[in-house]
């Protein structure tokens, strides 16, 4: 089960000054993907009664000065909250949620904050007893965004029994998000040549989300996908994503010793990790697209 805490400023926009408009069509945007990617996976919204009173109220009082606009954001807000976990969840009741990086939008008040956080900290509790449920927040898209926020309440700790416990939260806020998501949770390597390298590229490369779509396709013949597949390290893992996503927007970097290999025409080399053992790939590329035909880990051959 996905449970997918939205960001108070999604629901209330009680608070945001008039004219700026420009972030109210933006909720709206947000609020339409997120329908649209939780209608797929069938996720929930972990809320407490307190938190959807409190939308509810606030849907007759919005600032915004333009009445088509007003109407669809309460439209898309009333069928965004078809996704609320039913029933609601408890009242967590338990003063100090916090979450670093912040990312609540900056008209929302302490009050409001307060009420959210708390439903957070009763969805942190069901995440933690219940190791199906896997917990990510939402929120409208903007500038700075963090991709993963902390989450931590030392109350809940204490009821739980466990010590300085955090909560490591996913922030989703564009359909580049979700689709990494939705791999993640399809499980390794799924997206290894779409989505994974395309968020790698945004979070780790410095690609604008406007150049994400200008890169060379990948493919793997099925023998390398197959060798891909085993890999069980996660510090691997991460290192083919970024060999992958730095060729396919050709920005390697000179410890990846891109290489020609004697005798093979066209067959290209380059080093996921440059150590005895070597873990290496092997390419053929031309304009458009990269083809992997072959991963070597010199521990998977010594059968480590």
């Amino acid at each position: 089960m996905i449970y997918c805490s939205f960001e108070p400023g999604l629901f209330i926009l009680r608070g945001l000054p008039p004219h700026e408009i420009n972030k109210a069509f933006a909720v709206v945007k947000s609020l339409i993907l997120h329908k649209k990617m939780m209608d797929q996976i069938n996720a929930q919204i972990p809320m407490t009664r307190e938190f959807l009173d409190l939308i509810y109220s606030a849907l007759n009082d919005m600032p915004v000065r333009n009445p088509p606009l007003e109407s669809e954001l309460r439209s898309y807000i009333i069928a965004t909250l078809t996704k609320m976990s039913n029933p609601p969840l408890p009242p967590a009741d338990l003063a100090g949620t916090k979450v670093a990086p912040d990312f609540v939008s900056d008209w929302i008040d302490d009050t409001t904050k307060e009420v959210w956080l708390d439903s957070l900290a009763s969805a942190m509790f069901e995440d933690f007893i219940n190791d199906e449920i896997k917990l990510l927040s939402a929120t409208w898209s903007r500038e700075n965004l963090p991709s993963l926020t902390y989450a931590s309440n030392p109350n809940l700790c204490l009821h739980l029994e466990v010590e300085n416990h955090e909560w490591r939260i996913p922030v989703i806020s564009s359909e580049l998000d979700w689709r990494e998501m939705m791999c993640l949770i399809a499980g390794w390597p799924e997206g290894v040549e779409s989505a994974l390298i395309d968020s790698y590229a945004k979070k780790n490369l410095q690609v604008s989300i406007n150049q994400i779509e200008k890169r060379r396709k990948i493919r793997f013949d099925p023998s390398c996908h197959r060798e891909i597949q085993k890999e069980v390290d996660e510090n691997v893992r991460v290192l083919i994503l970024d060999v992958i996503a730095r060729r396919a927007y050709n920005c390697l970097m000179p410890e990846h010793h891109d290489e020609t290999i004697s005798g093979q025409p066209g067959v290209r080399r380059v080093y996921v990790k440059k150590m005895a053992p070597a873990v290496r790939l092997h390419y053929v590329m031309d304009d458009e697209v990269i083809n992997f035909i072959m991963y070597s880990n010199g521990d998977h051959d010594r059968g480590l």
